[in-house]
């Protein structure tokens, strides 16, 4: 048997209460170390009451917590939900709308008012009024078409003729000149300052781009300025050519013309001039203007068949094949002269050749002088050379050295621009020498050891303690060439110059 229901309530003292205590409940007061328990009035579920009361009791010590429970099962299942209460009955609906107004009558119209009064008797005219302003002018009309022409007057007389006018340049009258050092500036293969006589054998150069041809013998050449008598700078200069020999003999230089510079020439009028001074003895001196029509650039530099004769044409005193005879011009006299040659190039023309020569044998130490040498296109003109290194690149495009213009190869002057090593007993530092200009061929590169001069040769070592040392040359091109050697000291110094020679 359970209490049906009941309630505690914990004191700290004994309640107080009569004979009536609250039903069901227990109460519970606590002393210091005990409790004491009170239940009054229980009622049971058996429906039977009962009043109890417990005696006092020590409360124990608190034990320790125990163990947590399982956790409870999730909360019942959601109730349904309740009916939806009765919708409330509508209010009722206000009064209906009274009815629309009827259209009240039209007024009368009012009566029409009286007529005026009658109309009164016309007035005078009044006086004219001022003259208005004059208007503006209007545009013109459309010009008329041109009437025919009338009949042409008579002719009136001539009027006087004017003053000729001044002559126009002569500029567009001609081309460049193709004479290569027609001036004479430069004379690489000798010293080209001082006044040396260069010996040179029949059919060599010896000025820049000049051919020495003789009878016989080889003469003696020079580039002498007639204004000082020295070869100094500045000019104008001209090449010498002196008979050196005992046994009189003719003479000459020739100039070969490169065929690019010759083709442009091909169906022109062309002129030759110069200034020229035979104190050779010859009674007359010779000049002429040649065309080669062999294979071009490949050209019969000697072009002299027979110098005795006095019939200047091919096979007399001329090649008998590939050469023309343009025109030829004599002048007698020893001072300088200018003379003047003209001719009309054919289309066969390869290369361009100019000559002059003595006509009769020069005597011992007779001389023949040239300047100003020029041939164009064209009409005569005023000597315009060209600029110094202009010319000078032109000529190194056949000749070329290292040396300063004042020392010929193979000098052992003891200067240098080439400058080496011994990399090995065969090879060398800076062993490729470039050319400053494109030559016209492959051409013959010579070297030559600084101190001794010796051709196709490097010096090895300084001056007083230097070994010549042969070379062989690698590769030789129109734009260079390279060398090697033998029997070299590895790690030494060497030094060499150089000249090409690629004419035609």
């Amino acid at each position: 048997m359970k209490f049906k229901e009941s309630r505690i309530v914990q004191l700290t003292t004994p309640p107080l209460f009569g004979d009536n205590p609250p039903e069901n409940t227990i109460y519970q007061w606590l002393t210091e170390g005990s409790a004491t328990t009170v239940v009054i009035n229980c009622r049971f579920s058996d429906g039977s009451e009962k009043t109890v009361s417990g005696g006092a009791s020590h409360v124990g010590a608190t034990g320790s917590t125990g163990p947590i429970g399982a956790t409870g099962p999730l909360g019942g299942p959601t109730g349904a939900t309740g009916l939806a209460g009765a919708t409330g009955i509508q209010g009722e609906t206000g009064g209906a709308s009274g009815p629309v107004g009827a259209t009240g009558p039209r007024g009368a119209s009012g009566a029409t008012g009286p007529t005026g009064g009658l109309t009164g008797a016309t007035g005078s005219t009044g006086a004219r009024g001022a003259s208005g302003a004059t208007g503006i002018a209007g545009f013109n009309g459309a010009t008329g078409s041109i009437g025919p022409s009338g009949i042409q007057g008579a002719s009136g007389i001539d009027g006087f003729t004017g003053a000729t006018g001044p002559s126009g340049l002569d500029g567009s009258s001609f081309g460049e000149n193709v004479i290569i050092n027609g001036g004479f500036d430069f004379f690489q293969r000798n010293n080209n300052l001082v006044w040396t006589n260069y010996t040179v054998a029949n059919d060599n150069y010896c000025f820049d781009r000049w051919i020495a041809l003789t009878q016989s013998n080889s003469i003696a050449t020079y580039r002498y300025n007639p204004n000082t008598g020295t070869s100094a700078l500045p000019g104008p200069f001209g090449g010498w050519m002196s008979q050196s020999n005992a046994t009189a003999q003719r003479m000459g230089l020739l100039q070969i013309v490169e065929s690019t510079s010759s083709f442009p020439l091909r169906n022109r009028d062309i002129t030759l001039q110069a200034r020229v001074a035979n104190a050779s003895g010859s009674t007359n001196m010779r000049y002429a203007i040649l065309e080669w029509t062999g294979v071009a650039d490949t050209v019969t530099s000697d072009v002299v068949k027979d110098w005795t004769s006095t019939t200047y044409t091919p096979n007399n005193f001329f090649l008998a094949s590939n050469l023309t005879v343009a025109a030829v011009g004599s002048v007698s006299g020893s001072a300088w002269q200018d003379i003047t040659l003209n001719a009309t190039i054919s289309a066969a023309c390869n290369n361009l050749m100019i000559f002059f020569w003595t006509e009769s044998p020069a005597i011992q130490n007779g001389t023949v002088a040239l300047m100003q040498v020029d041939c164009h296109s064209g009409i005569s003109r005023l000597w315009s050379p060209r600029t110094i290194v202009q010319e000078l690149q032109l000529c190194r495009r056949y000749y070329e050295k290292n040396y300063s213009l004042d020392v010929p190869p193979g000098s052992n002057a003891g200067e240098s621009t080439c400058y080496g090593c011994a990399i090995t007993a065969t090879r060398l530092s800076n062993s490729y020498i470039s050319y400053s200009v494109y030559k016209l061929h492959t051409g013959t590169a010579i070297v030559y050891a600084v101190w001794s001069g010796a051709a196709d040769h490097i010096s090895e070592g300084s001056s007083g303690d230097y070994t010549d040392r042969a070379v062989t040359y690698r590769y030789r091109g129109p734009n260079g060439f390279s060398i090697i050697s033998a029997s070299m000291t590895v790690g030494s110094s060497l030094s060499w110059n150089w000249a090409v020679d690629a004419e035609l």
